[in-house]
């Protein structure tokens, strides 16, 4: 009943020739009526970007108007903690304690060239925790049935725990090595989730991921407010790529560029450079 990524994920298939974000799960979406597509059936997109989505100001538009074509699978994945004046979600609900400590692909700062996901990277030491849930609906928040933890596994590695209405898991971060880990939780149904450092060691969170077993879409942004092609360079290419995977995606989108606007590449008369840089932090996410 765990949501574990050996069993439900397999590796992003490699593609050659030119870039096609658009894979089959989501072209049988666009072409069936929501009626008629498959039960439980999600297909999920990623959306990297700037301040143009890091207030999720026309971003949550384009969520809403996917949602009610394909359907809502769920407010995807979420950071533990995040500074409102470089990114939020307008949609969702996000209440953590003090006690966090976040870092971001544009002011760095994470102990290691690991910023997660969504570019922010939370630590605690103390018995932090956040709790997260998603939309309003007529009968209160938006009914959640999964949940996947993306974690830091250390050497000073602390515990905590997950708790959904009917259901409590506890993971021990503690390793030999720095490296990276999955947690999957299923449950019967709740309108909230929270995630519970317990005070006994570092627990460093890339965030969290939550579903609702409804067929549809999930519209995942991760907008920084002032990210660039250069703040991606602070991600580790093989972390980046595990941590794609794992959220398995049918659609990968990276929208950024006013940031760049002072670049020396961009003022030749080619953009070569520009070109070559920009083609380089795609790959990052595909590969």
């Amino acid at each position: 009943d765990l949501w574990d990524s050996e069993e439900l994920y397999s590796p992003v298939p490699e593609q050659t020739g030119q870039y096609n974000y658009w894979d089959k799960n989501v072209q049988n979406f666009s072409h069936t009526p929501v009626e008629n597509q498959v039960e439980g059936t999600v297909a999920r997109a990623l959306v990297w970007g700037d301040s143009t989505i890091a207030s999720d100001g026309i971003i949550k538009d384009v969520r809403n108007r996917m949602f009610d074509e394909f359907g809502d699978s769920g407010p995807g994945f979420l950071a533990v903690h995040v500074d409102p004046r470089w990114s939020l979600r307008r949609d969702i609900y996000r209440k953590p304690s003090r006690g966090w400590s976040t870092s971001t692909i544009v002011h760095g700062g994470s102990a290691s060239d690991n910023y997660g996901l969504a570019g922010t990277v939370s630590r605690t030491s103390t018995d932090a925790y956040s709790v997260l849930a998603g939309p309003k609906r007529e009968d209160g928040r938006q009914e959640i049935r999964k949940v996947q933890v993306f974690y830091e596994t250390a050497p000073n590695g602390g515990s905590f725990s997950v708790e959904m209405v009917d259901r409590k898991e506890t993971k021990n971060t503690k390793s030999s090595e720095r490296t990276e880990g999955y947690m999957g939780v299923s449950s019967g149904g709740g309108r909230q989730v929270t995630l519970q450092a317990h005070g006994d060691g570092d627990v460093t969170i890339y965030g969290i991921a939550l579903e609702n077993n409804q067929t549809g879409v999930t519209w995942e942004t991760f907008g920084v407010a002032g990210s660039s092609v250069q703040s991606m360079k602070k991600q580790s290419k093989s972390h980046l790529y595990t941590q794609v995977v794992h959220r398995n995606p049918s659609l990968i989108v990276y929208w950024t560029g006013g940031n760049e606007l002072g670049y020396p590449s961009l003022r030749s008369s080619t953009g070569k450079g520009y070109k070559r840089v920009y083609r380089d932090t795609v790959q990052k996410l595909r590969s």
